[in-house]
């Protein structure tokens, strides 16, 4: 059975990089590149500071937590439990373990919370000479599976007429629509298939969403349409709203952008993606992508004209 230590060490650092409270021990002899309770690893002055978290009591990740601070070191990609060599049989690793009976592992990116800016999660377990090792945490090949979908970028749609874009007419706004994607990894016997769905697309269209008044800039008008808007029709109503439109109310003159004489715009699209394992656990996470364009924006004047008998 694996057994695992109970102790969680905390740190403070400073932004210089010293220690301001430490009543550890130094990283294992021999393994500069393998963090102790609290290491670090000097490169070209730049050091990154580890603190340790011990596994849950069952052996198995996501249990007692330790947060560290790196200085701009992003955090590791998912990786296994790594045995710890020349760890001498005082250290307080073992937790009162006896050395001759296991032996101790980390595991750099076991899971927790990894999305605090510049955060690195550790964790440590004593394995039992003999002890069979725990399947991998599902949301740890989760992670995996999310990190390596694509989710491809958005082909901007705009209409009716992209060369005759006017104020105060609607304008149609869509993306293409790709299916889902979906990737599948497994280790240990665990499998996990995650899967992305575009929901819907945000676009940023670049003129100033206030109307009041005289010209003024300011935050650009956003439109969040759900999925990817839908194409003009060739019978489209040009009186009636679209599904995922805009009705522009400036004008893109030079003055107002910069010189450049359109509005700047990004259509975002959001990806759902949801995850399952053959254990039985699930989750969900986001995805985006993001295409940037101009529009030109005019003013065209339209003329009634009544004829005879119409």
């Amino acid at each position: 059975m694996l057994r695992t230590s109970l102790i969680v060490t905390a740190i403070s650092i400073l932004a210089g990089g010293s220690i301001l409270t430490a009543d550890v021990d130094p990283a294992p002899p021999g393994n500069a590149a393998v963090p102790g309770e609290v290491a670090h690893n000097c490169v070209g002055g730049r050091c990154t500071y580890v603190a340790i978290a011990p596994a849950s009591p069952s052996g198995e990740v996501g249990g007692d937590e330790a947060k560290a601070t790196n200085d701009d070191t992003e955090p590791p990609d998912p990786c296994p439990w790594m045995p710890v060599e020349d760890l001498g049989p005082t250290s307080s690793w073992w937790d009162g373990h006896d050395p001759l009976t296991g032996h101790i592992e980390i595991n750099k990116c076991a899971g927790g919370d990894l999305n605090t800016p510049g955060g690195l999660i550790v964790f440590r377990r004593f394995v039992a000479n003999g002890a069979a090792l725990p399947p991998p945490d599902p949301r740890v090949l989760a992670q995996q599976a999310i990190g390596q979908l694509t989710v491809p970028k958005p082909t901007v749609g705009v209409g009716p007429d992209r060369s005759k874009m006017a104020v105060s007419l609607w304008t149609w706004l869509w993306v293409d629509s790709p299916p889902p994607v979906s990737v599948t990894v497994a280790a240990g016997g665990v499998s996990v298939t995650a899967t992305a769905t575009l929901t819907s697309t945000t676009w940023s269209l670049g003129e100033p969403a206030a109307t009041d008044g005289p010209y003024e800039p300011g935050p650009p008008v956003t439109v969040t349409c759900t999925g990817g808007g839908t194409p003009t029709p060739a019978n489209y109503d040009w009186k009636a709203e679209p599904p995922c439109g805009h009705m522009f109310a400036w004008r893109s003159l030079k003055e107002r952008t910069g010189g450049t004489g359109t509005w700047p715009v990004t259509a975002t699209t959001n990806w759902t993606v949801n995850w399952a394992s053959n254990t039985g656990l699930t989750g969900a996470d986001t995805l985006t992508a993001t295409t940037a364009d101009q529009f030109d924006v005019e003013e065209y004047r339209i003329v009634l004209v009544d004829t005879p008998g119409g």
